[in-house]
């Protein structure tokens, strides 16, 4: 159990190195609880840690604020962070996801919006 306890401590350090660790081991551990330590994570400055929070959020088909995260991150400056959005917001299978990819389909990258317009058939898009 204080390992456990050790990974909110590393997600929240200055160091984003530090901080990247904690987030990939929250990743396999993480809890409805942590996605205020995710919504902190998401708006940092290092796109890593930000990719990693995206990574790492818990059930946004069932928790509004996990799906509020990757709402948000939908619109991340960098392409890998909104490339890893997509993927969880149709994987969520949440009806709200299309309009959130509704907004991305219109991203000034292409990748971005192909991935966007060719999502699975059954998805939220």
């Amino acid at each position: 159990m204080a390992g456990r306890e050790l990974i909110p401590e590393l997600a929240r350090s200055n160091a984003p190195e530090r901080r990247r660790a904690g987030l990939l081991a929250l990743g396999s551990v993480a809890e409805a609880g942590d996605v205020g330590l995710l919504e902190k994570a998401a708006d940092q400055l290092d796109s890593d840690v930000r990719l990693m929070a995206v990574d790492a959020v818990v059930d946004p088909a069932g928790d509004g604020g996990a799906f509020a995260v990757l709402v948000a991150a939908s619109q991340d400056l960098d392409e890998q962070v909104r490339m890893a959005t997509i993927s969880r917001l149709e994987a969520s299978g949440r009806l709200d996801a299309a309009g959130a990819l509704t907004n991305v389909i219109t991203d000034s990258r292409y990748r971005v919006q192909a991935r966007t317009a060719y999502a699975p058939a059954g998805s939220a898009a």
